[in-house]
């Protein structure tokens, strides 16, 4: 993972995108990731269209990283127009930057013979190769589902739910 020149974490989700088979679309997404909050514009006199184009990326009640998905595919599927990324307020510059890491990326999976493939119908499949990402610090109470925050801090465990959420009605709140 030291090799990938990005994140740990992200690099941790590259090396898992192999098991799930949808390393195509995390390459996409890590180097979506890797260029930070640069994408989009929003000129004062255009400030509605520009959170409608960016709704058109989150339809089908999709996260961050799914429509930063969105965002790469559908520049891809215009040849990389220069014109689309002005329709959709999305900096040119910014994209181009992603699609360099996204070869040097692809490269890197070629490198440490990791099979470009794509599952792109099967969001199940990215949405648990970016969770791969968290894994240590992801933890989870077998039986009990914890809607709130976990804390933990040495030899204590804090559980805040939001209030009327299954784990206080459970009695789980310290």
């Amino acid at each position: 993972m030291a090799e990938f020149p990005l994140d740990p974490m992200l690099s941790k989700m590259m090396v898992a995108s192999e098991k799930f088979k949808c390393s195509d679309e995390i390459i996409s997404i890590a180097a979506m990731l890797s260029i930070g909050n640069s994408i989009f514009y929003r000129p004062k006199d255009k400030q509605v269209h520009v959170d409608n184009a960016r709704m058109d990326f989150h339809t089908g009640n999709v996260g961050d990283h799914i429509a930063l998905l969105k965002v790469y595919n559908s520049w891809r599927e215009t040849n990389y127009s220069t014109q689309w990324c002005r329709e959709n307020y999305i900096q040119v510059r910014s994209m181009k930057r992603a699609r360099d890491i996204r070869y040097q990326l692809e490269g890197l999976l070629e490198k440490f013979e990791i099979k470009l493939t794509s599952n792109l119908n099967d969001l199940d499949a990215i949405k648990k190769t970016i969770i791969a990402r968290f894994f240590p610090t992801l933890q989870s109470y077998k039986g009990m589902a914890l809607i709130g925050q976990l804390n933990i801090h040495r030899l204590f465990i804090y559980i805040l739910a939001q209030v009327g959420s299954g784990s206080s009605k459970m009695g789980c709140i310290p």
